[in-house]
């Protein structure tokens, strides 16, 4: 059976000549450190306010256990999936509800950079998701 991500093990028991080998499928454990709950704090660098989002910051409640997401894009409630490996982190299969937002609301602005997350950091409190266009999120808790 072929799995992804593979694993292998060499162990050499105290003075053992040989080495045993051991393969088998492995599995990535998402960082402990984004099971929490994250609200919006700058889009692309820049400061958000009531402007950006009249109803209320985006924010993000990651479950770490379960690989999921829930919370609030700015007007909608949304949920779905967080893809760990290594130190890449995707947020996947993002369902919304489909509330009328005001066209200055910047929802799918957030929303697309949220899909297209790549990697992220965490300093000092704060979550910071980027993807390869250099568009950033950054989170406190």
């Amino acid at each position: 059976m072929c799995c992804r991500p593979t694993v292998e093990v060499e162990l050499k028991l105290g003075t053992a000549p040989i080495f045993t080998t051991y393969k088998g499928c492995g599995e990535y454990i998402t960082d402990a450190r984004l099971h929490d709950t994250w609200i919006l704090e700058t889009m692309n660098r820049k400061p958000i306010g009531n402007d950006d989002f009249s109803m209320g910051f985006p924010r993000l409640e990651i479950n770490t256990k379960s690989n999921h997401f829930y919370g609030f894009a700015g007007c909608n409630g949304m949920s779905g999936s967080v893809f760990f490996e290594k130190e890449v982190l995707r947020f996947t299969k993002i369902a919304m509800t489909r509330k009328m937002c005001q066209t200055q609301n910047k929802e799918m602005d957030f929303i697309k950079i949220l899909q297209s997350t790549s990697s992220y950091e965490l300093s000092n409190g704060k979550l910071i998701l980027r993807n390869t266009s250099g568009d950033e999120l950054v989170f406190k808790k």
